[in-house]
């Protein structure tokens, strides 16, 4: 079994079905490409789900972010309000409260200006659809509740995003076929250089942080203690994305789920 096989495992939602029009290689593409514009890293991540923060995509970000730390990273993590305060509470790198009222890019200019990142990495964000506006895995608008990170992506050279169903942001590339398989009614139009598709976000992370495993030598897969993580975002309030609980899942998916997928990955390096 790939890397790309492993983190499309237990797909619930649908994404698998538009795997066929990415290389077949789209995650090892994603991880040599970070690899290669390391050296100062956006990392864009917070879901708005039912006035509180989706718990997919912050793990993944997490773990991500710490290993590319190791590997000599500057990294800030950007957001909105829904989602700041727990990342603040949960990881040790600097967060952006991107304002949800920003309608012209001057935010997303001075925040380049300053921080001159080399990469942005997108992860489980909701990315803009066709009108410009935010739309949720029902097709509900979500647009007065998301801060237009687009902004962010679409002025950063080198991009790469993780998503689950087509509305997040770097979807773009896929927006014809997530709209003919009716995977989300409202798909997002943002692109970026290299997209990961996974059943869950966290999983495309943990696909690129086996890749890069491989490419070393070393495993970073064992920094990975999800179930630890989840208790404390849990208690800062993120919640399950689709079944808008606190227990231990994300995207339904349990924590066994996870482990699995995660024993599929080390076979992998």
């Amino acid at each position: 079994m790939k890397i790309e096989d492993a983190i499309l495992s237990n797909d619930k939602m649908g994404i698998s079905k538009v795997r066929k029009y990415l290389p077949e290689n789209f995650c090892e593409k994603a991880a040599e490409y970070i690899l290669e514009h390391s050296k100062r890293i956006l990392i864009a991540t917070g879901f708005y789900v039912n006035e509180k923060c989706d718990i997919d995509g912050l793990p993944g970000a997490i773990f991500l972010s710490q290993v590319l730390k190791s590997l000599g990273s500057e990294i800030t993590f950007v957001t909105d309000k829904y989602c700041s305060n727990i990342l603040k509470q949960v990881q040790d790198f600097s967060v952006i409260d991107f304002p949800l009222n920003e309608i012209e890019d001057n935010f997303s200019e001075a925040l380049i200006q300053k921080l001159n990142p080399a990469l942005i990495i997108s992860i489980e964000r909701c990315g803009a659809g066709k009108d410009g506006n935010y739309y949720n895995f029902k097709g509900e608008n979500i647009t007065e509740h998301t801060a237009k990170l687009d902004f962010l992506m679409e002025r950063i050279s080198y991009s790469v995003a993780v998503g689950d169903l087509g509305n997040e942001m770097g979807m773009g590339d896929l927006y014809g076929w997530t709209k003919k398989e009716k995977i989300v009614p409202e798909p997002s139009v943002t692109k970026a250089k290299h997209l990961v598709i996974s059943s869950i976000s966290n999983w495309g992370c943990y696909g690129i942080i086996a890749y890069i495993s491989k490419f070393l030598k070393k495993d970073y897969l064992k920094i990975i203690n999800e179930e630890e993580l989840l208790k404390k975002l849990n208690k800062l309030g993120a919640i399950d994305g689709i079944t808008h609980s606190k227990e231990q899942t994300v995207d339904g998916h349990t924590l066994e789920e996870t482990k699995e997928i995660l024993k599929k990955l080390h076979f992998q390096i």
